[in-house]
């Protein structure tokens, strides 16, 4: 029986790292960056929260204290806010340090979170991502229809949905299965690995394969380059499916 995949005028990355922006992406699924894209820590109702504050306390020069090299070769520098327990890996460098660099920065989420607000709410149905990290605890019924509830609160005139995906040893991710927790909320688990090239990534390559699977974007905010990128990738897609064998 044929797939029938769910459509969204928008989807976006709220966790658990940057691999789930990049999945999204790379599956042709989101184009445009959001606060959320390239962060990692902090809990998936704290996330939740932040967007119901339209990020308020998510960027504040005294919550960020310093907290270690992230990439020695890049020269990124790793920071944290004390008060979500968010880490910043990919905005300081050595030779962007944060005392000359903060308020570029500062300007860019902010420009994030205004695209965030205009889009969710020029939109009819929204799908919130968050892609745990393969050895993170399990996120709990109660979190994942809280973190919802938030979020469908700030967006009161928009659909809002969640997908939460998580790694299960015991299931390919050929066979994964999208579960409906109740009408707005589902879940899916199945193997996934760090990607031993860079051990800061999740073997995308597989998310991507459940994501394009199962979802599908309009084209109310895409480009005619986002378009063609789109199309593009639906029909790597079916000669992959079709080139090979399962």
């Amino acid at each position: 029986m044929k797939n029938i995949k769910e459509k969204y005028d928008l989807v976006i990355s709220i966790g658990e790292s940057c691999a789930c922006s990049m999945s999204l992406r790379g599956a042709r699924l989101q184009f445009a960056s959001f606060p959320l894209d390239w962060v990692k820590g902090g809990k998936i109702v704290e996330r939740a929260r932040l967007i119901e504050a339209d990020f308020s306390y998510f960027f504040n020069r005294e919550d960020l204290e310093f907290a270690g090299d992230f990439d020695l070769k890049k020269g990124s520098k790793l920071y944290l806010n004390k008060l979500t327990n968010i880490y910043f890996p990919h905005e300081f460098y050595n030779d962007r340090p944060i005392e000359k660099f903060y308020n570029e920065v500062l300007e860019k989420y902010k420009r994030r979170t205004r695209r965030l607000n205009e889009r969710v709410t020029q939109s009819k149905r929204v799908l919130f991502v968050y892609l745990s990290l393969p050895e993170s605890e399990a996120l709990s019924d109660i979190e994942l229809i809280e973190t919802r509830n938030i979020i469908q609160k700030k967006y009161k005139d928009t659909e809002i949905d969640l997908l939460y995906l998580k790694n299960d040893e015991n299931i390919n991710y050929k066979s994964a299965e999208i579960v409906k927790l109740d009408e707005n909320i589902s879940k899916t688990s199945f193997l996934y690995k760090m990607d031993n090239n860079n051990p800061e990534l999740i073997e995308t390559r597989k998310v991507r394969f459940v994501l394009n699977k199962n979802y599908d974007i309009t084209n109310k905010f895409l480009t005619p380059k986002n378009i063609f990128m789109k199309n593009l990738n639906k029909i790597k897609m079916l000669i992959r499916k079709y080139a090979k064998p399962e």
